[in-house]
């Protein structure tokens, strides 16, 4: 098995392998493009754990700090999570009413500093979303 017998061939992306068949060509030239490109996974992964850090963050502080009850403050910190998902492709004048709305019912209900502390979930997951859906379409590329 040696390689005496085979000849080395250079390609026009600047690989160099022995004579092989067109299969083994190939895959040798999509794992050296796949090498060549970062790994864009990391960047969405990174984008939800921002998400998942904010809304445990904010949980801690309704529960611990302001002492409110667990499952209020749970179903707020949901709440806007799932907010944010469904207007993601909303205008932003649009995001600023959310924004000023929970302000208003904060002021209201006298949790002004507890929807606060929400509307970080809610801005998170915004970010998030347009994070991700930036990565898709860098992927399809």
């Amino acid at each position: 098995m040696g390689e005496q017998g085979q000849e080395k061939l250079q390609t026009d992306d600047g690989l160099e392998f022995l004579d092989l068949e067109p299969e083994v060509k190939e895959f040798v030239r999509a794992e050296a493009r796949h090498e060549a490109e970062p790994d864009k996974k990391e960047d969405s992964h990174l984008w939800m754990a921002l998400l998942l850090a904010a809304a445990v963050a904010v949980a801690l502080c309704g529960i611990l700090w302001l002492k409110l009850p667990a499952a209020i403050v749970l179903l707020v910190v949901i709440l806007e999570a799932a907010l944010g998902a469904c207007l993601r492709h909303a205008p932003l004048w649009l995001h600023g009413v959310v924004l000023v709305g929970n302000l208003v019912l904060g002021i209201v209900f006298e949790l002004a500093v507890f929807l606060l502390l929400a509307d970080l979930v809610y801005l998170a997951e915004i970010v998030s979303s347009y994070f991700q859906r930036r990565t898709r379409e860098r992927r399809k590329r």
